[in-house]
């Protein structure tokens, strides 16, 4: 059986080979993927108890762990907001397919490289109008809840904007 945790705070490949190695040895784990990218450990085994593995992980002081369903937004987007978000994430696929286009057609490289720029500011931008509704929705309403930790996840947050 194949089971997915999501751990917060990992940094480097130091932290993913230590929660390999923590995984590992519990018994009955016949692998284990981690990526630092998405913060999910992949893990495939038999009766394995997942809360002590979870626990574990906490132990260490370095990790969160979350269910998939403790990531979700605490508080959910309206209707209006997603459609407006999804409208201008299609915008950019547009965008995108345009210049696969152009790189097909053979354009001129300044074209292609101005276009590219314009989808790097489409998504930049889009990064930033999330990130601020993330700080004036999600992280207030952790800190208000007594969860400091949501400063640490801020700037975390802004280190892989840098």
């Amino acid at each position: 059986m194949t089971y997915k945790i999501l751990i917060d705070g990992m940094k480097c490949a130091n932290c993913r080979k230590h929660i390999i190695e923590m995984i590992e040895s519990f018994p009955n784990v016949k692998s284990v993927e981690v990526s630092l990218d998405t913060n999910e450990a992949i893990i495939d085994g038999d009766n394995l108890n997942l809360d002590l593995i979870k626990a574990k992980i906490e132990e260490s002081g370095k990790y969160k762990v979350f269910n998939e369903e403790e990531r979700h937004k605490l508080k959910p987007r309206d209707d209006d907001a997603k459609k407006k978000l999804i409208n201008r994430m299609k915008r950019m696929i547009g965008q995108l397919n345009g210049i696969m286009k152009m790189i097909e057609d053979d354009r001129y490289c300044d074209d292609v490289l101005i276009q590219l720029s314009a989808v790097d500011k489409s998504i930049k931008s889009l990064a930033n109008s999330i990130l601020e509704e993330h700080m004036h929705s999600c992280v207030v309403e952790s800190i208000k809840n007594g969860n400091e930790e949501a400063i640490d996840e801020i700037i975390d947050l802004f280190k892989r904007f840098q």
